[in-house]
C-alpha cells in the first residue's frame, strides 16, 4: 500500500502547491476587498479543483491505485491545505478570527465527497468543479425551503442568515442536507471508480501480449 500511496502523493504535489498558494493574495488583501469572504470561496474552489485533477481521465488511465489509496492521498492533501490556509489567515489577516479556519475545515468535506463522483461522471474537471459547487449551493436552497416551511414571513427576521458561531435552523438544515449529499456521493463515487477500474483491468487483460 505504501508504494502506491507515495506515488499518488508525488503526483498530487504540484497541483497541491498551486491550489494552496492561489488564495494567498485574497488573504493578504482581504481588507481591500471590503471584508467579503473572497478567500473562503477561493479556497473552496481550489479544494474542489485539487480533487477534480486527481479524478480526470488522464489521472486514472495509467495504473490507477485502489480507491482507498487515492482517497487517502486526496484527504491528506485537503487537510494539509486547510491547515496552511488557516495558519496564513491567522498570521496575515486576522489573528482573532477562528471562524474562517472552521469554515475551511468544512470546505474540505464536500470537496472530498462530492467532487470525485461528479468528475468521474463528467470526465471534465472544470465542469465537475462548477457542478459540484452548484450542488452544494442547492443544499443552501433546500435549507431555505425548510426555513420557509417552518416560519412565516421570515424574510425580515434574519432566519435565512448563516451565523457560523450561533447555528440556527437555516445553518442546521444546510449542514444536514450537505452531509446527506456528501455521504451519498461518496458511496456513488467509490462504486463508479471501482467499476471503471475493473473495466480498465478487464480491457488490459484482453489485449494481446
Amino acid at each position: 500500500m505504501m508504494k502506491p500511496l507515495h506515488a499518488e502523493l508525488r503526483a498530487i504535489l504540484p497541483t497541491w502547491c498551486v491550489c494552496t498558494l492561489i488564495p494567498l493574495p485574497a488573504i493578504i488583501f482581504w481588507r481591500f476587498l471590503g471584508g467579503y469572504p473572497v478567500a473562503h470561496f477561493c479556497f473552496l474552489a481550489c479544494c474542489m479543483s485539487l480533487v477534480a485533477s486527481r479524478f480526470r481521465p488522464k489521472a486514472i488511465s495509467q495504473q490507477p491505485p485502489p480507491w482507498h489509496v487515492k482517497m487517502l492521498a486526496v484527504g491528506a492533501a485537503l487537510v494539509s491545505s486547510a491547515i496552511i490556509f488557516s495558519l496564513l489567515w491567522l498570521g496575515l489577516a486576522d489573528s482573532q478570527d477562528f471562524v474562517t479556519p472552521f469554515i475551511a475545515l468544512q470546505a474540505i468535506v464536500p470537496s472530498f465527497c462530492i467532487v470525485p463522483y461528479v468528475t468521474l461522471l463528467t470526465r471534465k474537471p472544470a465542469s465537475a468543479v462548477i457542478l459540484s459547487a452548484f450542488l452544494l449551493g442547492c443544499m443552501k436552497m433546500v435549507a431555505g425551503i425548510v426555513v420557509n416551511l417552518h416560519f412565516r414571513d421570515v424574510w425580515h427576521t434574519g432566519n435565512h442568515e448563516l451565523p457560523w458561531t450561533e447555528p440556527n435552523l437555516m445553518l442546521s438544515a444546510f449542514w444536514v442536507a450537505a452531509t446527506i449529499l456528501s455521504v451519498l456521493f461518496l458511496f456513488l463515487g467509490a462504486n463508479q471508480y471501482r467499476a471503471q477500474l475493473g473495466h480498465a483491468e478487464l480491457t488490459a487483460s484482453r489485449r494481446p501480449g
